[in-house]
């Protein structure tokens, strides 16, 4: 150990005699370097990783400030989305109003029936038909045929237009009233009757359908093939060929 340290005393003797020759300024500007260099090695050593704690701390931040704008903006958004829903609750309450349940349909057909005769006219038919069951709800249609003056049919569609029902009137066929001539007696003749009008059409109303019946709704749809779009679009076609034809025997 002793000559290991001679050794190197040895080595570094013509470096300390060199420093000797130095002067007392020389000397200084060298202490300073190389406490400069020393201190920067420290800084180095020691800040650097807290400056790369740092940098990973002001990323989360940036990150974390990005997630809580999102998050805001998404909160803004559903607020919006929850008056959107609110104001959809609230149309469809208006629907679900407007449409009678099961229950209410044999008062509404005596509300409209009750409508054609305060208003004067003569009921010749008032005919419910069978339910037409559609995707999510079914058709009720009643066959109408009425009787009377200009102004009592169209105080009587107007009641009807003004109910908190849906109802519907269409297929509206409209002709004089006439009776008949001599007694019923042969070849006498048909006369109208002043200011009296027949009236034939269909007032339909609609009913939501439950779950249940959506379901058999649905099965009857599979099993059966076509269903009643499907036929009606049939028969429509067929109506067209038939006009066809007889047009083209008229020519």
């Amino acid at each position: 150990m002793k000559k290991n340290l001679e050794a190197y005393s040895s080595k570094m003797q013509p470096l300390f005699e060199q420093l000797g020759k130095l002067t007392k300024l020389q000397r200084t500007l060298i202490g300073i370097v190389i406490f400069a260099l020393l201190i920067a090695g420290f800084v180095f050593l020691s800040i650097k990783p807290l400056y790369e704690k740092i940098a990973v701390v002001e990323k989360k931040i940036s990150d974390t400030e990005k997630l809580l704008l999102e998050a805001k903006q998404k909160a803004a958004a559903l607020e919006g989305l929850k008056e959107d829903w609110a104001k959809k609750q609230e149309e469809f309450q208006v629907v679900m109003n407007a449409l009678p349940d099961k229950q209410e349909i044999p008062t509404l057909l005596g509300d409209i029936s009750a409508a054609g005769r305060n208003t004067g006219l003569l009921f010749n038919r008032f005919a419910p038909q069978g339910e037409i069951f559609r995707d999510f709800y079914a058709e009720i249609p009643v066959a109408i045929s009425i009787s009377g003056t200009y102004d009592r049919l169209r105080s009587f569609f107007g009641k009807v237009s003004e109910m908190s029902r849906v109802v519907n009137i269409k297929n509206i066929n409209m002709s004089l009233s006439t009776k008949g001539g001599g007694g019923g007696k042969k070849g006498a003749v048909a006369t109208t009757t002043p200011g009296l009008i027949n009236v034939e059409c269909t007032a339909a109303t609609y009913r939501f359908l439950s779950e249940a019946e959506k379901a058999k709704t649905a099965d009857t749809g599979k099993k059966g093939g076509k269903g009643k779009k499907d036929k009606d679009k049939d028969k429509d076609k067929e109506n067209k060929a038939e006009s066809k034809e007889k047009t083209e025997e008229k020519k």
